[in-house]
């Protein structure tokens, strides 16, 4: 296990309340794409399609990189 940038492949989950609600929040490894090329990406993929909701994280400093899987 490393904490460099397109490592992680698994998921992490917990949960959390949300309002009255108890929301369970996962974790997916990073990616730019809907069509995965890696693990990671397939892993990511998966759980996108499952969601009730997508919370999408982006960097800033690369918005056109980023900002590709926000806009699909």
């Amino acid at each position: 296990a490393s904490n460099y940038p397109g490592t992680t492949v698994g998921y992490t989950q917990g949960f959390m309340k949300l309002g009255e609600e108890r929301a369970e929040v996962i974790d997916v490894p990073g990616t730019y794409t809907l069509e995965p090329t890696t693990e990671a990406e397939e892993v990511a993929s998966r759980m996108l399609d499952t969601g009730d909701m997508v919370i999408n994280v982006v960097d800033a400093t690369n918005l056109e990189r980023n900002l590709y899987l926000t806009l699909r």
